[in-house]
């Protein structure tokens, strides 16, 4: 722009469909199909945000919040709360801080019928700053991916595991890409970051005192 360069900000590249959120109220609440991941803004004060999504008896539904991990300086205007009602309006679940102070939910409907999510501040302040993406589904999350580092150029297979959801222990195939950084892998939902590098990859599942040739890049678990 004729000001300069903006300042860099995080822009998430999902593969579950989007919606928008709009302020209303239980009544009125946006109804949603899950899996899905909602995109919303709490800009003024007291607003909130009300979903309706309609679940089978036993069927398991994550509720994950993105606001701070997105922008840490968020902390100083807004403290995400999660709430989940069932159909008569009696709050059923609650949660105000999962990864530091970004809530997140994993639930059973313990019936088939709709039930309400609602998006808040804590306190009710709002701020342009207040943006958050909340998904929602039988979705995977804590995942990890393992082996954590791969050899660029290489093809690997690379095994996905975390908590709910349907992909929460994959094995999936990484195709030999020359760039060299860090990027997410997914397993359906699930996402996990995994390090691309210029350096050899050996893989240790056990002590051995056999020699290494330097440079390389070591991986294992305990």
């Amino acid at each position: 722009t004729p000001r300069g360069v903006s300042s860099a900000s995080l822009f998430e590249v999902g593969v579950l469909p989007e919606v928008s959120a709009i302020q209303n109220t239980i009544e009125t609440a946006q109804l949603i199909t899950s899996p899905v991941v909602v995109n919303g803004n709490l800009t003024t004060s007291g607003e909130r945000h009300f979903f309706r999504v309609h679940c089978s008896e036993g069927e398991r539904l994550v509720l994950n919040l993105k606001c701070l991990r997105f922008n840490e300086s968020g902390q100083t205007f807004m403290n995400p709360v999660l709430r989940l009602f069932d159909s008569s309006g009696k709050r059923i679940a609650e949660n105000h801080g999962y990864y530091d102070l970004d809530p997140l939910l994993d639930w059973k409907a313990p019936a088939t019928g709709d039930y309400f999510v609602e998006v808040r501040d804590l306190l009710g302040k709002g701020n342009p700053g207040n943006v958050y993406r909340l998904s929602i589904g039988n979705l995977t999350y804590d995942a990890t991916a393992y082996p954590p580092i791969v050899q660029a150029g290489l093809s690997t297979k690379v095994a996905i595991s975390g908590r709910g959801g349907a992909n929460a222990n994959s094995l999936v195939s990484i195709s030999g890409s020359e760039k060299i950084g860090i990027f997410n892998q997914y397993a359906g939902s699930a996402q996990a970051p995994v390090r691309h590098t210029d350096l050899k990859v050996i893989m240790k599942e056990r002590y051995d005192k056999s020699p290494l040739a330097l440079p390389v890049a070591i991986t294992g678990r305990l």
